[in-house]
């Protein structure tokens, strides 16, 4: 089982109705872009992602132009790691890949609860696995196998 866990592309530093409704910048679609390469160069199959309802990743995750099912969520949108944790583990039990895109700080601090030692960049993303099923994520061992920070 894998997990990929992202944070948004670089966003602008406004939105026309607050932080929820800010749109990514050019800097941040260019991001998106390099990291979706990332994803494809591992033959990463995600077959569901959860997404903020956020502007910002919900952008970031079109950008990365995924066919999968995909949950826009408002419980992602600047949740805990613990949140964040749970659903992953609500996802579909016959998923093999689940994306998470979401906002720091609860997304770093998640890729650290599974073993990754950096603060998450804008556009990052960080692919953890484990044995089992989703619902097994937040008592299984997991291990990061890969990395990338976009420039």
């Amino acid at each position: 089982m894998q997990l990929v866990i992202m944070r948004h592309a670089h966003a602008q530093n406004q939105g026309p109705a607050g932080d929820h409704s800010r749109p990514l910048s050019s800097h941040g679609h260019a991001q998106v872009h390099e990291t979706a390469s990332f994803l494809k160069s591992h033959q990463l199959d995600v077959d569901y992602a959860i997404v903020s309802d956020a502007v910002r990743t919900t952008e970031t995750f079109a950008d990365l132009d995924i066919q999968a099912q995909v949950e826009f969520s408002k419980r992602a949108y600047n949740a805990s790691t613990q949140t964040l944790s749970q659903l992953v583990s609500e996802s579909p039990e016959e998923c093999e890949t689940v994306m998470v895109v979401a906002h720091n700080p609860g997304i770093t601090d998640l890729a650290m609860s599974c073993g990754y030692n950096n603060v998450m960049s804008t556009g990052a993303a960080v692919v953890v696995e484990w044995d089992g099923v989703p619902s097994d994520f937040i008592s299984a061992d997991k291990h990061v196998i890969a990395s990338f920070s976009p420039s």
